[in-house]
């Protein structure tokens, strides 16, 4: 039963994921509310989930890298690695530069120390509150 449940989260995440929504709107929250993975698990699943679709892309779009700026697409070509960054610090280089004027700087999520998605949004949810 396990399997098979498993085997439909991952479906409709799929089905999900192609009508252009991420899969993992749907994924993330059934694998830790329904079959009890913690979140980090999850998430390392939904990251993987994202290799064979990069594979796929990879072999029809080799060497061009779509992306958007301002609203306006660009195409990159010839495009030898791509990286894609994620940290486990908390990093906010902006926060210096905004200290010097006049107005009130919150800083939340991520940029203030590292924690939990759910962690993240209440203070987001919670600084515009305030606002």
């Amino acid at each position: 039963m396990r399997e098979l449940l498993l085997f439909v989260i991952g479906a409709a995440a799929g089905v999900i994921s192609g009508m252009g929504m991420g899969g993992g709107t749907l994924l993330i929250p059934a694998l830790t509310l329904l079959m009890g993975i913690s979140q980090r698990q999850a998430q390392g699943v939904n990251m993987l989930s994202f290799l064979p679709a990069a594979a796929a892309a990879q072999t029809k779009n080799r060497g061009t890298v779509y992306a958007e700026e301002y609203g306006e697409p660009i195409t990159f070509k010839h495009i030898d690695m791509l990286v894609n960054a994620m940290g486990v610090r908390s990093y906010n280089p902006l926060q210096e530069q905004l200290e010097g004027l006049d107005c009130k700087v919150v800083v939340v999520g991520d940029a203030s120390s590292t924690k939990n998605g759910y962690k993240n949004i209440r203070e987001g949810f919670n600084a515009g509150n305030a606002i």
